[in-house]
């Protein structure tokens, strides 16, 4: 199996580490007229502050973009690489989280879309294997991991998880290292039952996309998502 995106709540900072380095765009902005409405914006300086109050409450770094009627604006605060003093500008690439979600769902939808899925369909389907090992894992849905009510154990909470991704940051991680975290773990509801936010969710949906396109992630959100969109400073990146 592939590896998997790892879905982690804090944005870690770009640092020094050369062997996984990616430098930032050459120039943040190049579109002159993006770049007048960030200038212009009237909410410009209020944006700016509250990025500039997070420095001072002692985040290392921010970006932040507003699109609203009246523009665009981009912003940064505070430093990219705190050892090196390099600041940040809105061109340093940072990790987008949970925004990760989304973007997956919308893999899933072109999928159904091609007729190549139902969100109705078990995830036994795809993925019998991890299905097996999972609490209720033969009830559950796509849709159940794609509106987080599978009641699958929470890895995101999982104390040896955590100790073993902070013990070693350059650890590389595959499929089969993390599936071993919420294998045969207590559920937290049964399927369907309510709503509870997981992040297995979003690692077990990156492995049926993968079980269905028979191509490595990476491919499948460039193709989909990343070239369609024009998202051309947007990486996968497999650490």
């Amino acid at each position: 199996m592939k590896k998997l995106i790892h879905l982690i709540l804090v944005v870690f900072l770009l640092t020094d580490c050369t062997k996984h380095f990616i430098a930032p765009t050459d120039i943040c902005m190049d579109n002159q007229e993006f770049l007048q409405s960030s200038i212009s914006h009237p909410k410009g300086e209020a944006l700016q502050a509250v990025l500039d109050q997070y420095i001072l409450d002692g985040i290392p770094g921010a970006t932040l973009l507003v699109a609203d009627s009246n523009g665009v604006w981009a912003g940064a605060a505070g430093y990219a690489d705190l050892q090196n003093n390099i600041k940040m500008q809105p061109c340093h690439i940072l990790k987008p989280g949970s925004v990760t979600k989304m973007i997956i769902g919308n893999v899933m939808w072109q999928l159904q879309e091609e007729g190549r899925l139902n969100i109705k369909d078990l995830i036994s389907n795809y993925v019998p294997n991890i299905a097996e090992n999972i609490t209720n894992g033969g009830q559950i849905t796509i849709e159940m991991l794609l509106n987080h009510t599978s009641g699958i154990y929470t890895i995101a909470r999982d104390l040896n998880y955590n100790l073993a991704v902070v013990n070693d940051f350059t650890r590389g991680w595959n499929a089969e290292d993390i599936i071993q975290y919420f294998s045969n773990k207590p559920a937290t509801n049964l399927p369907g039952e309510k709503y509870n936010y997981s992040n297995t969710n979003t690692l077990i949906s990156e492995l049926i996309i993968e079980s269905i396109t028979n191509e490595p992630l990476e491919n499948t959100l460039a193709e989909k998502v990343f070239n369609p969109l024009g998202m051309n400073n947007t990486v996968y990146y497999d650490y």
